[in-house]
């Protein structure tokens, strides 16, 4: 199959429009389409066919028992396609979308159950990112996108990596540069009790459980809302990408730090290979005299933080595949104050991780 590298500026999308009506139309049609979003690049394909869905699990290596996220281009097209139960769910749909957060509402007939898991509940999604959204709007379905990647490695976070994994096995790929936030959206689901709701993180994201914390106490309710993240442990029957499987991992192991002083323990199995560090300034600074003590030169450092923590989000999954074609055996990740974002991040890097020292 021939794919075509469609480039797109979100600055000239108004001029460019023409470029995205033959790849919205590919999915309509029932083929499979990568497109950037704020958060990571999608595999999309039209939810309502099931065939067509099938082809984004077959082309991932994706199991069938985790959902897919629908995306649709506004909030006026939610109630086509799932039912919204609650004022929480409206007001969350009001406040932060379109943006980084996913909402699990009561799905309806037309989203094909393959997209769904067989559940009957579906992760909605309105991107901020402007490609993606008039992608979707002149597509005219809507459109289950998982991360484009293949399953379990690093989601992907610029063109490039989209064209090495698919490039020859999807129509068209849309290029619109290097995604902003880097890590995925925020999956919640609210749940009614007679006296209170409860807005549980089921994924953390860009939009943190403090931000969610804060709009409800601006917002005005009929009852208390509580804000609370869901025990991943406990999960069977996942209702959001990145619950139950293994993600995020790229071909070597992964190392998350809390004490450097510990980590010849682990270090010690892996001298003769290259290695490489993630972190601050600090941590990469100590961490590389360490590890040159102990007589292993071959070390590969990135900074992940150059400005803030953002874009600590941003450069996580774009690290890791710079380590892999590096041929790094192992990667020491600093950990960040899980707070706010650095929660959402130490929550990628946890579920990368073969160990924690």
């Amino acid at each position: 199959m021939e794919t075509r590298i469609v480039r797109i500026s979100v600055d000239e999308i108004d001029k460019d429009l023409y470029l995205l009506r033959k790849p919205a139309n590919s999915l309509k049609m029932g083929d499979v389409v990568a497109f950037p979003t704020e958060t990571v690049y999608g595999l999309g394909a039209n939810a309502t066919m099931s065939e067509a869905v099938k082809k984004i699990f077959e082309l991932k290596g994706r199991p069938y028992d985790n959902p897919l996220i629908v995306h649709l281009h506004s909030k006026d097209e939610v109630y086509k396609y799932a039912s919204v139960s609650n004022e929480v769910e409206e007001k969350i749909l009001d406040t932060f979308t379109p943006g980084p957060i996913t909402v699990v509402l009561k799905k309806k007939e037309v989203i094909s159950a393959i997209s769904t898991a067989g559940l009957d509940t579906v992760g909605i999604r309105i991107p901020y990112n402007p490609i993606a959204r008039k992608l979707i709007e002149l597509s005219e379905v809507p459109v289950a996108a998982p991360s484009a990647n293949i399953s379990g490695k690093p989601s992907a976070t610029d063109p490039n990596t989209v064209i090495e994994e698919f490039s020859g096995k999807i129509p068209y790929i849309v290029d619109g540069g290097r995604t902003h936030i880097g890590i995925e959206s925020t999956v919640v689901k609210v749940e009614e009790a007679p006296e209170k709701f409860t807005i549980l993180i089921v994924r953390p994201g860009f939009v943190t459980k403090e931000d969610l914390e804060e709009f409800v106490t601006s917002a005005q309710f009929k009852k208390p809302v509580e804000v609370l993240y869901v025990d991943e442990r406990d999960v069977d029957k996942p209702i959001s990408p990145g619950q139950k499987y293994k993600h995020y991992s790229p071909k070597c192991h992964v190392v998350l730090v809390n004490d450097i002083n510990k980590v010849y323990e682990v270090v010690k199995e892996y001298k003769n290979g290259k290695i490489g560090l993630l972190g601050r300034p600090k941590f990469l600074s100590k961490l590389r005299k360490l590890l040159e003590y102990w007589g292993i030169k071959d070390i590969v450092e990135l900074e992940w933080c150059k400005n803030d923590i953002i874009d600590c989000a941003r450069n996580l999954f774009f690290a890791y595949r710079i380590f892999d074609k590096e041929n790094t055996i192992l990667i020491l990740v600093e950990r960040l104050e899980e707070k706010g974002i650095g929660y959402s991040i130490m929550n990628r890097v946890r579920k990368s991780a073969t160990y924690i020292v």
